[in-house]
């Protein structure tokens, strides 16, 4: 197994899970979003999504609006103003964008954030 893979172990009967790491700068991301849909999430820092460019950052939001799910850990500004939220704690919220949703988890370095992340 590579590295740069994270993998899960299963209960009996369930999916295994997988979370690998990008090997590609994000700065060379696909800004389409069809290229992002073999994925069931996209996981990225705050500093990741600032880095990443105009065209990239709309890619993974159309994504998100076809049904994607996109996870940003860290500050970052998302193109979800107007669009239906909860907050889960004063530092998690959920976006519903069309028939996906993205969660932006801020956190800082005196008071870390940490999550745990399930399927129903």
């Amino acid at each position: 197994m590579p590295t740069n893979t994270l993998y899960s172990h299963s209960r009996a009967g369930e999916a295994k899970s997988w979370l690998r790491r990008s090997e590609t700068e994000v700065t060379r991301w696909s800004e389409s979003w069809l290229g992002y849909t073999r994925f069931d999430g996209v996981w990225l820092t705050g500093d990741d999504w600032r880095a990443a460019p105009e065209a990239v950052r709309d890619a993974l939001w159309r994504y998100v609006e076809a049904g994607g799910a996109l996870l940003v850990a860290g500050a970052a500004r998302l193109p979800s103003e107007g669009l239906p939220n909860v907050a889960a704690g004063d530092r998690l919220r959920v976006f519903y964008a069309g028939f996906g949703r993205a969660i932006l988890a801020e956190s800082n370095a005196r008071n870390g954030l940490r999550l745990t992340i399930s399927r129903p």
